[in-house]
């Protein structure tokens, strides 16, 4: 089993992100999870099982001020999952090896302190999530929002952009990361990363 986990967060607006912050934002939330799955995926392959977990964000499913390279990152994670689900069901693959999808809310992980609930949405415990995983994992779920509430998103796709921008702002959603504090200083946020080049 492959569990794509890693994942960082800046907390910054467009114009405050320096190309360092956002480069390490994708290499992370992104680019990592095509290095792994091709490194493992020919051994599951070749042993006829597996199963592939990408933990992503419900932050990958809308555009959020404040969070433009992390959203960027987690829909890109998302759409790896989808086109990896989509291949194996191609190659005949995935009758053996699965493949799940975890978009979770702001979890109380010290991660995304500040962060504000907007309803109906709320900040998830870290147990809350890990329970929620390892259940979708057990029953092989190929898509997961946390919490369930969370899949009204979807019925936002068909509404006019100016609906979901209106709703957005009244439900708290567009104001979620004014507070943000994260984990303090941006070394603490993303490690790894050359401080010369964020000055």
């Amino acid at each position: 089993m492959l569990i794509n986990n890693a994942g960082i967060v800046s907390g910054k607006t467009t114009l405050d992100l320096t190309d360092a912050m956002i480069e390490r934002t994708m290499q992370v939330n992104t680019t990592s999870h095509m290095h792994t799955i091709r490194e493992f995926l020919p051994d599951m392959i070749a042993n006829k099982k597996g199963h592939i977990v990408s933990i992503a964000s419900m932050a990958g499913m809308a555009g959020i001020p404040g969070l433009p390279d992390y959203c960027a990152s987690k829909w890109g994670a998302i759409a790896i999952d989808e086109s990896l689900r989509g291949e194996l069901k191609k190659s005949g693959h995935y009758g053996y090896i699965k493949t799940t999808c975890i978009c979770p809310y702001y979890i109380n992980t010290g991660m995304f302190e500040g962060a504000k609930r907007s309803f109906p949405l709320y900040i998830l415990s870290p147990e809350e999530v890990v329970t929620r995983i390892v259940n979708a994992i057990r029953q092989e779920e190929a898509y997961v929002v946390i919490p369930w509430r969370g899949n009204v998103i979807f019925l936002t796709k068909m509404l006019p952009t100016s609906w979901v921008d209106r709703i957005s702002s009244v439900l708290g959603i567009s104001s979620s990361m004014d507070d943000f504090k994260g984990r303090g200083a941006m070394v603490n946020r993303i490690p790894g990363l050359d401080l010369q080049k964020i000055k």
